[in-house]
């Protein structure tokens, strides 16, 4: 009986698998048939913040962080004129020239505040490897990613709409179905949640701000993958959309973590998780305002965020050690989490960001640990309720094998017998015997028609009725006595 939820688990588990690779196959077939978009390498030398020439090669490093980036040398492939050209931007912006003719702008003034994450398309005029180019990356916000430059020198391809879409979809594939899995999940949370709170059932709240961050963090990893700004023009709405996503997700975390937590330990945690609220709403606010661009408060949300998780993570540790067993695996879970999210923070501030790719892989495993645990758990309960409901029915049955071996047929023969012959002698005993053999029979009856166990002294008073007419058989030879 044991086997069957994790027989259940690993079948999930394998038809995820082979969907996910049987559509990963198919597109990959798809993209044989399109082609692929063909790869182009600059190759030459360059110079950073004004400094000397070197030598680019595939092993330079271009931190974003040691200011403006200038490259000259040529694409070692042949772009005719018209040949569509695509490369990725992020947060950064690139100008082309070739012999002091501007070739493609993406200056600060066509990008206000805001770079965003985006491929971007230029139609190429004719392009020969003899022509010399000329291409400036500088980062105009002061903070961000360090990689971006090197991200924007290998990610240049040449290829129309839909080889971009079709080759880049396949590499997101698993990625994609991942978010969509935990954005079709968290919805079932919820849903299950504002069941239980219409019934009125216990566990309804955190089960809903946990549905809830599921959902805010299954936004931001759909919206966060490369290919997305394949599909949708609008750079903004991704990069706000993306952002609050991840905004949201963080702060209804420390909202289950306070769930979590107890006495003024809960209270403390309420307090940092409302300054957080206030310093998100405030932020944005200023970002839509056009005071600061969305990207360049990220410092100032990242310093209030990871103070926030750095106090809920130590009163988490401590509500751990003081009991915190009655949580089962949430405590642990959320101080994994919790200490995860510092260090992606960490990273964000000194320029080492990675996507968050930590954040990402740590709460999909718990995720999905939780998911795999409550299914075991809600088939061990069955299992559970399967065997009580077993049990019940062989205490019943029991429980009518002895109410009918209370009731033999000889017995009732000769205490109906006893009760005839009383008529003539005694007929006020007969009355009162025939009263108590009627209780007595209805007594067992009623043992046969409820499921419930009955109370002792229901059982202690059917002994005494027994004993009462075994006595009117036999008279002195049996004996009762009960002491109060």
């Amino acid at each position: 009986m044991k086997k069957i939820p994790i027989n259940l688990i690993m079948y999930t588990a394998m038809f995820l698998i082979a969907g996910i690779l049987v559509i990963s196959a198919s597109r990959q077939s798809h993209q044989a048939v399109m082609s692929i978009p063909i790869p182009v390498h600059f190759t030459g030398e360059y110079s950073q913040g004004g400094g000397e020439w070197q030598m680019l090669d595939t092993e330079t490093d271009l931190s974003s962080y040691n200011g403006a980036v200038t490259l000259r040398g040529r694409f070692d492939t042949e772009l005719f004129e018209g040949a569509e050209i695509r490369f990725y931007l992020n947060h950064i912006s690139v100008d082309i020239y070739r012999d002091g003719e501007i070739l493609y702008e993406s200056s600060h003034e066509k990008f206000p505040d805001m770079c965003g994450s985006t491929w971007v398309s230029w139609v190429l005029p004719s392009v020969s490897p003899e022509d010399v180019l000329e291409i400036k990356l500088y980062n105009p916000h002061g903070f961000g990613n360090r990689d971006a430059y090197n991200q924007f020198l290998d990610s240049i391809y040449i290829g129309g709409d839909v080889v971009m879409k079709n080759y880049f979809e396949g590499q997101s594939l698993p990625y994609k179905a991942t978010s969509i899995f935990i954005l079709v999940v968290s919805i079932a949370l919820i849903g299950t949640a504002v069941g239980y709170r219409h019934l009125r059932l216990p566990g309804n709240s955190l089960l809903l701000k946990s549905g809830l961050m599921s959902l805010m963090m299954g936004v931001y990893m759909y919206l966060d993958a490369k290919d997305i700004s394949l599909w949708s023009g609008q750079m903004a709405f991704n990069t706000y959309a993306r952002r609050l996503a991840m905004m949201g997700a963080a702060w209804l975390m420390g909202v289950c973590v306070a769930e979590l937590l107890h006495g003024k330990r809960r209270k403390v945690s309420e307090i940092a998780v409302y300054v957080l609220m206030l310093t998100d709403f405030v932020l944005m606010v200023v970002t839509l305002a056009g005071a600061k661009g969305i990207y360049d408060t990220s410092i100032y949300w990242a310093a209030v965020q990871g103070a926030v998780s750095l106090l809920l993570l130590v009163l988490t540790v401590m509500e751990a050690k003081d009991g915190g067993k009655r949580r089962g695996l949430m405590l642990p879970s959320a101080i994994v989490l919790l200490t995860v999210l510092l260090l992606e923070l960490v990273n964000s501030c000194t320029g080492w960001w990675r996507g968050g790719i930590c954040i990402k892989i740590i709460f999909t495993v718990l995720f999905v640990f939780h998911l795999v645990r409550a299914v075991w758990l809600v088939a061990k309960n069955q299992q559970d309720s399967i065997r009580a409901e077993k049990l019940r029915e062989e205490l019943k049955n029991s429980r009518i094998v002895l109410a009918m071996s209370q009731i033999r047929t000889h017995f009732v023969f000769n205490i109906l017998n006893a009760i005839s012959g009383m008529c003539e002698y005694d007929p006020q005993k007969a009355d009162e015997t025939l009263v108590m053999f009627a209780h007595y029979l209805r007594s067992n009856i009623n043992i046969m028609e409820e499921d419930e166990p009955e109370a002792f002294t229901k059982s202690l008073e059917q002994l005494e009725e027994y004993v009462f007419l075994e006595q009117v058989r036999f008279g002195e030879k049996i004996q009762f006595a009960k002491k109060h």
